[in-house]
């Protein structure tokens, strides 16, 4: 009896070490596909709308820059803009007045993002909301939840969320983003006639609405640029200068 009771313990203990040994290799496996799938760097930026510009000869070939950051990050990237744009042949003016291109551009937001939300960030276009982008979270964590109940039962269900949330909290998926406006204003010999209305709320009940007409000499074109990096467990400041780059020719690739 007694060589039979200790049989029955090792042949239990040896089930359930087999238990754990198949949760943390199918855990791992879903870890291992993410950690395999996001193992580089993948940088890339899009634009909400196309903006053509009138070719011009190398005399009208000026650029006045003028770059801004509202959001919560500190982050420059007038001088990667400035570099691309003289590469191209521009250069950069000091006097808006004497240049031919006006470039504005301002960052809103840096950080962690969704792919839902960036989607709607860039679909937003130009002013659109970036709402969604605030306390975003990371990307997603690959793991198999229902490997603790396939096997093992109770032990399983148990052992499986315990080694998911592991796993999770070691190989992750992230994605840093930059969400920026960019206006650009071409200078034309003739009159361009504009009317910009703003609808203002004063109290509960009462609606202002205001429209300036104005003439100027210039034509404006407005985009929308979402710059992201992914790479699994990607810390801010190795996406930081990738973002820079990528948001930086993107911008100068208008003109």
């Amino acid at each position: 009896m007694g060589n039979v009771r200790k049989l029955n313990v090792e042949t239990g203990t040896w089930i359930i070490m087999l238990v754990f040994l198949l949760i943390f290799t199918l855990s791992g496996c879903a870890a291992m596909t993410t950690a395999i799938e996001h193992r580089n760097l993948e940088v890339e930026s899009k634009m909400s709308d196309t903006i053509f510009i009138d070719p011009v000869g190398p005399e009208l070939k000026t650029v006045f820059l003028q770059i801004k950051n509202t959001s919560d990050k500190d982050i420059d990237i007038e001088n990667i803009i400035s570099s691309e744009i003289i590469s191209k042949g521009y250069r950069i003016e000091s006097d808006p007045d004497k240049a031919h291109y006006l470039l504005q551009a301002n960052v809103l937001f840096i950080g962690k993002a969704k792919p839902a939300d960036l989607q709607q960030a860039l679909a937003g276009g130009y002013g659109g909301l970036v709402g969604g982008l605030l306390g975003a979270g990371i990307g997603h964590s690959a793991s198999d939840s229902s490997s603790g109940y396939l096997i093992g039962g109770g032990i399983g269900a148990l052992t499986g969320g315990l080694t998911e949330r592991i796993t999770d909290a070691l190989v992750k998926s992230v994605t840093y983003s930059m969400v920026t406006d960019v206006q650009v204003s071409e200078r034309t010999k003739t009159t361009v006639e504009q009317e910009i209305g703003s609808d203002l709320s004063q109290g509960s009940q009462t609606k202002i609405k205001q429209v300036m007409k104005t003439k100027e000499n210039f034509k404006r074109f407005r985009t929308r640029v979402v710059s992201k990096a992914n790479k699994v467990n990607l810390d801010f400041e190795e996406a930081l200068p990738e973002l820079r780059v990528s948001v930086g020719k993107a911008i100068a690739g208008i003109l």
